[in-house]
C-alpha cells in the first residue's frame, strides 16, 4: 500500500487549496483517526506514507502494533520541514530500516529537503528491498538537468545500484503522470508498474484526475491482483468524510516468482 496522507501543515494549514472541503474535515483531529481507520482497514503488509507528521505516525503506530507491525521509520523531511515519509512492515527488524536525505540540482534556488526509506530485510522468508519516496513536483517546461524530482531519481537509482540486486519495490508519490520522465526512469531501469493499463487516478490535480502515486518492482515480483481505485472528478471532495486524504490510497497484492 502507498498513500499520501496530506500533513496537517498543508490541509488545514492552506484551506485554500481545498475549497470543495468542509474545514471540520481538513483539522487533523477529525482526519487523523479516519486516515488511521482507513489504513488498518486495508490490512496491507507493507505500507508506504508520505506526508506523514509526527503526531499522525505515532496514531498509526499505536493502531497498527497490536496486528504484527512492531516496529516502524519515520524520516522527517530536514531544514524544519514537519512532514516526512514513514514505512510499516509486517514482522519487520528494525536493524533493516535505513532513511537518507534525496540530492538536489546542482544549481537548485531552494533545497527541496526530500528524504527517502529503505528496508532491506526479511519479509515472508525472502530478503527483499523496499522503497519509499516522495519526490518534489517540477513542471513540464523546467529542464531535465534542472529538475528536482530526475536529480533524486538519479540519486536514488546510483544508491540501489551500490546496495546490489535484490527483489526491490518502490512506492511513493512521483508527483509526476505516466507519461512524464521520472515513472519513465525507474521502467528503463528494468522496473515493472504494478498498475500499468489499468484506470487509477490517485488524486485530482486543477480539477482533472491524475495518477502520480506508484507500487513499482523489479521483475521477480508477479502481480496477483491491483487493487481498484475509484476516479476522482473535478467536483471530488477531497479530503471529506469518507476520503481523510487528497490523494486516494494505492494497493496490490504480490509474490515472488517461484526461483
Amino acid at each position: 500500500m502507498t498513500y499520501n496522507v496530506l500533513a496537517d501543515a498543508y490541509g488545514a494549514g492552506h484551506p485554500e487549496y481545498f475549497p470543495l472541503t468542509a474545514s471540520g474535515d481538513l483539522a487533523a483531529k477529525n482526519r487523523y483517526p479516519r486516515l488511521a481507520d482507513r489504513i488498518r482497514a486495508a490490512d496491507a503488509d507493507i505500507i508506504c506514507l508520505q506526508e506523514v507528521d509526527a503526531q499522525l505516525h505515532r496514531l498509526i503506530l499505536e493502531r497498527l502494533r497490536e496486528f504484527g507491525y512492531v516496529d516502524s521509520c519515520w524520516a522527517q523531511r530536514p531544514g524544519g520541514k514537519p512532514d516526512g515519509v514513514a514505512m510499516f512492515v509486517r514482522g519487520a527488524n528494525s536493524a533493516a530500516w535505513s532513511a537518507f536525505p534525496l540530492n538536489d540540482p546542482p544549481n537548485a534556488t531552494r533545497p527541496a529537503r526530500r528524504v527517502a526509506i529503505i528496508y532491506d530485510g526479511r519479509f515472508g522468508g525472502d530478503r527483499v528491498r523496499i522503497v519509499n519516496v516522495h519526490f518534489e513536483w517540477d513542471p513540464a517546461d523546467r529542464p531535465i538537468t534542472q529538475r528536482y524530482g530526475m536529480t533524486a531519481m538519479q540519486d536514488l537509482l546510483g544508491r540501489l545500484r551500490e546496495q546490489g540486486d535484490l527483489p526491490t519495490i518502490v512506492c511513493g508519490d512521483f508527483n509526476a503522470t505516466p507519461t512524464e520522465a521520472l515513472p519513465l526512469a525507474l521502467l528503463s531501469f528494468g522496473f515493472v508498474d504494478c498498475h500499468a493499463g489499468a484506470t487509477c487516478f490517485t488524486c485530482t490535480a486543477n480539477g482533472r484526475p491524475a495518477k502520480i502515486d506508484y507500487i513499482m518492482t523489479t521483475p521477480e515480483w508477479r502481480v496477483r491482483e491491483a487493487g481498484a481505485v475509484e476516479t476522482p472528478g473535478p467536483e471530488t471532495e477531497l479530503p471529506s468524510p469518507a476520503e481523510p486524504s487528497d490523494h486516494l490510497p494505492l494497493t496490490v497484492d504480490i509474490s515472488l516468482r517461484p526461483a
